[in-house]
């Protein structure tokens, strides 16, 4: 359903998760260890709204491709 590169951008997207929920926003040495990133510990996470968009893109593919693999048949 979805490409490699589409599954590693939004890996990417989803490693944001744990600083942003963990640490108020701001990059850990966990996080660090987990993606490479240009962000610097103690820093911001930097999300931009092209990434949430993507995100949600690929939720709604994923999404969609498994409804149409349970329902075939569906309109």
């Amino acid at each position: 359903m979805l490409d490699q590169e589409w599954i590693e951008r939004f890996k990417h997207i989803i490693e944001k998760r744990h600083p942003i929920t963990h640490n108020l926003g701001i990059v850990d040495r966990k996080y660090l260890e987990r993606v490479r990133s240009r962000e610097a510990e103690g820093r911001d996470v930097n999300l931009e709204a092209n990434e949430v968009n993507a995100a949600l893109d690929a939720v709604l593919a994923l999404v969609g491709g498994v409804h149409r693999l349970l329902f075939p048949t569906a309109p």
